[in-house]
């Protein structure tokens, strides 16, 4: 025993050393600044090259599990379960999984609640959002006016949240505002958490646990799970519900269920679909996807892998079909400059870990999450945990992946708040992981499970069932019965609430003046980081690039100067009251030069109002 307890110090000191080390790298790695898109930025402004931070974060996150595996080979090596083990397991053979009723109330339960829940809410009033919410808005607006998706908007985040979300409401109500935009956003919400008990239900049915167990798993994993995707600023957002439905679908195909081929298929076309949903995430989505079509090559379940790259191909055919050469085209060049651009455009150097650097803290306790949970998979797949079941030890290390990739959001744009949209996934992975390990120690005790039995039984279940339906409801939840009886009138107002309700003094009086100068034109022109100011005028914007932020590359400059050339608008806005540079940057005239010496030379002041400067054509 105390030999035992000698080993496990070295192995622990072994892994700290790695953390150690993954930090002294940190600073020492540093590839040398490629000046590619020229654009003006904290990574250009710094000479630093992006890159670094990739490498930077896979060697910390690796050196430490690397490090651990090679310390339990060692010096645990007759204990540890072999690869083969691993990935040749029989499902087959792992257990059986029963019926719970009870669950499945507890389940039924769970949802009725989220809807009461959404039927609750206090609907947003709070002024727009001139700059984020009019990356929609103004989206949506074109596509209403012109029927282009990619060949009329440049989408930098996907098709869903910059158009089809804003359409739900418009389609619901007959309308696109600002109320039917936010509700939409509020009706995603919903459905991510419907999902997201959907996938924890799923979840718990796979673990190798008596049903009372299974009950208790479910309740306190919902209630965490739900607490983190609230309908204000939870940290499991909805942008993640495409990774959520991937999880649903992995967990028959992982346990071999009955129609298994069909789930094979539909996880492929989420390939397509992830991608539609938000360009980051897709990505995340298929680096994930690629992972378990290795995984299953590895297991030589060509049967499986097969019908997953069939799906794939035939959502990417599909999509192809639906919107055409033209639309698919623009898809194609609007992703690859996202990809190529927006870390150049927005990026801020990532905060070195246990650093005074600004944000450390908080990166540094997602890195360590992360480092912990992949510590903790290891131990649940190389040595043997009987009331773990095979397949929930598979789907751990695919809900780690997704979270390891995730943080590519974190190193993108590492201030506070990218940081903080990365920590749901990992955090509730690291709770799963906990929940295992305790249940699997009182399982394989007897003083305990006698302990835990005793209090158990069927009534205490009914009453531990209350007690937790009383939690849920106010603790959890803040169920208002008023707002549930009166939601529908509610709602109704507030979508057909007019814009001047959300808007400042200042930018109706903007709106007023910039609709009398351009009321015969056909379009808005606008170098301003105010996306929304074209939809506020009820007109599609002149080209594509309304989202002035990430223009970013001198081919994208020149394009939108092509535009320009063509259409020859009359009015152009520049300025304006959202000019914050420490969150999104240089303002555009900085980041954009060549746009902004095209307009100096082509256009002319014609007034100010306020904040803003409204520019003219130049007679020729």
């Amino acid at each position: 025993m105390n030999f035992q307890k000698f080993i496990n110090t070295y192995i622990f000191l072994g892994v700290i050393l790695s953390v150690c080390l993954a930090k002294f790298f940190w600073g020492w790695i540093d590839i040398g600044y490629v000046k590619e898109f020229e654009i003006p930025s904290e990574y250009s402004k710094f000479k630093y090259n992006p890159i670094n931070e990739t490498i930077r974060y896979v060697i910390f996150i690796s050196l430490p599990l690397i490090v651990y595996l090679i310390c339990i080979k060692i010096f645990r090596g007759k204990e540890i379960k072999q690869i083969k083990e691993i990935f040749f397991y029989d499902n087959s053979k792992t257990f059986y999984v029963t019926k719970n009723n009870l669950l499945a109330l507890y389940f039924l339960i769970f949802l009725a609640l989220i809807l009461l829940d959404f039927l609750s809410i206090n609907l947003p009033s709070h002024s727009i959002d001139i700059f984020h919410e009019g990356q929609w808005l103004t989206a949506a607006n074109n596509y209403l006016i012109k029927g282009g998706y990619w060949t009329d908007s440049y989408i930098t985040r996907g098709l869903f949240s910059e158009i089809l979300s804003p359409l739900i409401g418009f389609e619901i109500f007959d309308i696109l505002s600002i109320g039917s935009s936010r509700f939409s956003l509020l009706l995603s919400i919903l459905v991510f958490k419907i999902f997201l008990i959907i996938f924890i239900y799923k979840l718990t049915t796979i673990q190798r646990m008596t049903e009372n167990f299974k009950i208790l798993f479910f309740v306190l994993i919902s209630l965490i799970a739900l607490y983190m995707a609230s309908f204000n600023v939870g940290i499991l957002s909805y942008r993640e519900l495409p990774l959520i439905i991937f999880l649903i679908l992995l967990i028959p195909i992982i346990s071999n269920e009955k129609m298994v081929i069909l789930y094979c298929f539909l996880i492929g076309t989420m390939s397509t679909i992830s991608m539609l949903w938000g360009i980051d995430r897709g990505a995340y989505l298929n680096l994930t996807l690629a992972s378990l079509i290795l995984f299953l090559i590895i297991k030589k379940d060509f049967r499986k892998s097969s019908w997953i790259i069939i799906g794939i191909i035939v959502g990417w055919i599909l999509f192809y079909t639906i919107i055409g050469p033209e639309e698919f085209k623009s898809f194609l060049y609007n992703t690859k400059e996202i990809y190529q651009t927006q870390d150049w455009i927005h990026g801020f150097i990532h905060p070195e870990p246990f650093s005074s650097d600004q944000h450390s803290s908080r990166a540094t306790k997602i890195l360590l999450i992360l480092i912990l949970s992949g510590l903790l998979i290891i131990n649940l797949n190389f040595f043997k945990y009987k009331n773990i079941s095979n397949e929930s030890k598979i789907l751990l290390i695919f809900i780690f992946i997704i979270s390891v990739v995730m943080y590519k959001t974190a190193l993108s744009r590492s201030d506070g708040p990218h940081i903080r949209s990365v920590t749901g996934l990992p955090l509730l992975l690291l709770c799963i992981i906990t929940l295992n390990l305790i249940f699997d120690f009182i399982l394989k005790n007897e003083k305990y499970l006698k302990i835990f039995q005793n209090i158990t039984n069927f009534r205490n279940v009914i009453s531990l069932m209350l007690i937790s339906f009383s939690i849920f409801v106010f603790f959890i939840f803040n169920l208002n019965f008023k707002n549930i009886i009166s939601f529908e009138s509610r709602v109704k107002n507030y979508v057909n609430l007019g814009d001047e309700f959300f808007l400042s003094e200042n930018q109706n009086l903007l709106i007023k003046r910039y609709n009398d100068l351009t009321i015969k034109d056909e379009c808005v022109l606008i170098f301003t980081y105010e996306a929304a100011i074209p939809y506020l005028l009820k007109k599609p914007s002149c080209n594509k690039y309304y989202f002035v932020h990430t223009i970013g590359s001198k081919e994208n400059q020149n394009l939108f100067i092509k535009s320009v050339e063509n259409r020859k608008p009359n009015f152009i806005l520049l300025g304006g009251e959202y000019i914050n540079p420490i969150d999104i940057g240089p303002e555009p005239h900085e980041m954009l030069p060549i746009i902004y010496n095209f307009l100096l030379k082509n256009y002319q002041l014609n007034e100010n109002v306020l904040h803003w400067s409204i520019y003219k054509l130049k007679l020729s």
